[in-house]
């Protein structure tokens, strides 16, 4: 190279660090808005993970991407998807066609709309959470869609329950009852002289307690759905995830069936931005502390705010 060369490539290279750096900036700046951003959609996928294109780049899908108002996304052919609404709603999507993200308008349903960082910083509210030496019933709990639950709470270590499902409504009744186990336990397990699914749209309360201790640990009220049925949990996570957004959307909420669909699904889904604020909304629903904790320092370390 000449000398005389040299100054204006040096002139450039600097050009060109220059520019290099601060596209580096804005693309990290973006990325830490995004975090921020509070989502005015969600596309959630069905179980096919073919990439999308949101703006002017293409992203992957699964299990669930947040989408903000005024973001054009276009769905390529033979692509079928959910799109999940500010609302709740959930709806279908097939391609090919170009999903319009509108602005949507305030709802209820606060944990979909509310900026990441405010859910990952602010404590429960006072009295929301269970006191520590209770032992969370975390299903069934509020409204259920199974006929054939099964019974999970939170077990210490090393201890064995007695378990008992009892009809408030009718003191007649004979309670369903499975002594000396630990979770979970399907409904269908417990001895009963009673046929061994519950009735639809009824009410009934699940105690748990330390097996051979008289003193109650847990216990939690739900409502058999007119519409429930004997069917399973879904096992595949499309239909998991599914199945919680669906949970979370009733009243009352089937907090309970929301919680068995999140905990089965497997470790890559679970740091996912809509799956955290799922998991946040049914664990406060619940009066779970220490998953609350958990789940808020999941937030906060996808956003780069440490621990």
């Amino acid at each position: 190279m000449a000398p005389s060369h040299l100054p204006r490539t040096l002139l450039w290279l600097a050009i060109a660090t220059v520019v290099l750096l601060a596209g580096g900036g804005i693309a990290v700046w973006r990325s830490g808005s995004s975090m921020d951003a509070a989502p005015a959609a969600y596309l959630v996928t069905t179980g096919n993970d073919q990439p999308i294109r949101v703006g002017w780049r293409h992203r992957h899908l699964s299990p669930a991407l947040p989408l903000k108002a005024g973001q054009s996304v276009r769905i390529p052919d033979g692509l079928q998807t959910w799109l999940l609404n500010q609302d709740g709603a959930l709806n279908p999507v097939k391609g090919p066609t170009l999903v319009k993200v509108a602005a949507a308008p305030s709802s209820e349903r606060e944990f979909l709309t509310t900026p990441l960082r405010q859910l990952a910083t602010t404590p429960p509210a006072a009295g929301s959470m269970l006191p520590p030496e209770a032992v969370p019933v975390t299903s069934p709990s509020g409204l259920t869609h199974y006929l054939n639950p099964e019974i999970t709470w939170l077990a210490r270590q090393g201890v064995l329950y007695d378990v008992a499902v009892v009809d408030p409504a009718d003191e007649a009744a004979p309670p369903r009852i499975l002594r000396g186990v630990r979770p979970p336990v399907r409904l269908s397990a417990l001895e009963t002289t009673q046929r061994p699914e519950l009735p639809s749209d009824r009410l009934f309360a699940v105690i748990v307690r330390e097996a051979g201790n008289s003193r109650v640990s847990g216990i939690a009220r739900f409502l058999t759905a007119r519409d429930a049925t004997a069917a399973e949990v879904p096992t595949s996570p499309p239909a998991l995830i599914e199945e919680a957004i669906r949970a979370t959307a009733e009243k009352p909420m089937r907090a309970g069936d929301a919680w068995l669909a999140l905990t089965r699904l497997p470790p890559e889904w679970s740091d996912n931005e809509l799956v955290l604020r799922l998991r946040l909304r049914v664990a406060t629903e619940l009066g779970l502390t220490e998953e609350v904790h958990q789940v808020q320092a999941a937030m906060r370390k996808k956003l780069g705010l440490g621990s």
